[in-house]
C-alpha cells in the first residue's frame, strides 16, 4: 500500500532519488516503509523506519520526547556501527531528526527475520543454526568494541537472513541504552536458540531434555545443549565474548565429505572387530 510519507530534503541534495515508498508494517511508536533510492545510477532497496506518535499519547509532551530520544539514539548508534564498517550490522544510511519527520533509513535485507522463522516454525539446518549463533555473536562483539556496551534488548525481529552478505544473518535497532557487561544479551541468545530449535518458550525451571528437535545436530547434539545451558545459566554467563565464541566455534557441523570419513572409519573399526 503505497504511503504518503515524504523524504526530508536533505535526503535528497546529493542528487538521490527515493520512490516508490510503501507501507511495511506499523508499530505503537514506529512505521516500516519499503522503498528504492537511487543514487548515482545504481538502485537499492532501502526500509524506512519512522516514529509516529499513538493518538492516546498525543497529550503528554514528555513522554513523545522520551520516546523520539530513544529512537534517535539506536539510530545514531546503528549508524556509528555502519560508519565503523561493523560486519553484523544492517547498515543505516540515513538519519533524518527533524520534529515533524524523525526517520531512518536501512538497505532491506532479503531475507526473514527471526521472528519471522519462528512464526511459521521453520526448521533450521545445523548450519543455519550455527550461521546465527556467530552473526549474533559478532555483532556483539562489535558493538561492544565500538561503544562498550550490550545490545540490551535482543529480540527475534532484530535479527535478519541477509543472503550473499558476510555474516548471512545481520542485526539492527540496539537499544538505547546497554549494559557494561554482555551476560543478558548473551541470555538473550539462548532464548532465540531455544525458541529456533524446540518452536515454543524456553522454560528457566525446566531442564533442557533434547527431542527429537535436536537430531539435526547429529554427533554435536550433547555439545549444542551445553553452550544453551552456557548461555542459560540461573546467574548469567559469567564468560567472556570471546570465550563464548571459542565455543560457539566447537558447534561448527562436519562437511559431508567428514561425515563421509567418519562413516567410513566406523566401518573400518567394526570389520576390524569383527575379523
Amino acid at each position: 500500500m503505497a504511503s504518503a510519507w515524504q523524504a526530508p530534503d536533505d535526503w535528497q541534495k546529493d542528487g538521490s532519488i527515493i520512490s516508490g515508498v510503501s507501507s511495511l508494517k506499523t508499530g505503537a511508536w514506529t512505521s516500516m516503509l519499503s522503498a528504492k533510492e537511487t543514487r548515482q545510477g545504481k538502485e537499492i532497496d532501502i526500509v524506512i523506519k519512522t516514529f509516529c506518535v499513538p493518538q492516546d499519547i498525543v497529550q503528554d509532551p514528555d513522554r513523545i520526547t522520551r520516546e523520539r530520544d530513544k529512537f534517535l539514539t539506536s539510530a545514531r548508534l546503528q549508524k556509528q556501527l555502519t560508519d565503523a564498517h561493523a560486519a553484523a550490522w544492517i547498515p543505516v544510511l540515513r538519519i533524518s531528526d527533524h520534529a515533524d519527520n524523525t526517520s531512518f533509513s536501512m538497505e532491506r535485507c532479503a531475507g526473514a527475520s527471526l521472528q519471522d522463522m519462528l512464526e511459521r516454525k521453520v526448521h533450521l539446518s545445523a548450519t543455519d543454526l550455527f550461521q546465527i549463533t556467530l552473526a549474533i555473536l559478532q555483532g556483539f562483539d562489535e558493538l561492544f568494541q565500538l561503544a562498550k556496551r550490550s545490545h540490551g534488548s535482543l529480540k527475534p525481529s532484530d535479527v535478519l537472513n541477509a543472503p550473499g552478505h558476510n555474516p548471512p544473518y545481520l542485526m539492527a535497532d540496539p537499544s538505547p541504552k546497554g549494559d557494561s557487561h554482555s551476560a543478558n544479551d548473551l541470555y538473550s541468545l539462548g532464548q532465540i536458540l531455544f525458541q529456533l530449535i524446540e518452536h515454543r518458550e524456553w522454560d528457566p525451571l525446566a531442564p533442557i531434555i533434547p527431542t527429537s528437535q535436536w537430531a539435526r545436530f547429529g554427533p554435536k547434539r550433547d555439545r549444542w545443549i551445553q553452550f544453551l545451558n552456557m548461555l542459560l545459566a540461573p546467574n548469567g554467563c559469567q564468560e567472556p565474548l570471546a570465550n563464548v565464541r571459542k565455543e560457539a566455534l566447537r558447534l561448527k557441523p562436519a562437511t559431508p565429505a567428514l561425515n563421509a570419513a567418519l562413516a567410513a572409519a566406523s566401518l573400518l573399526v567394526l570389520a576390524g572387530a569383527g575379523a
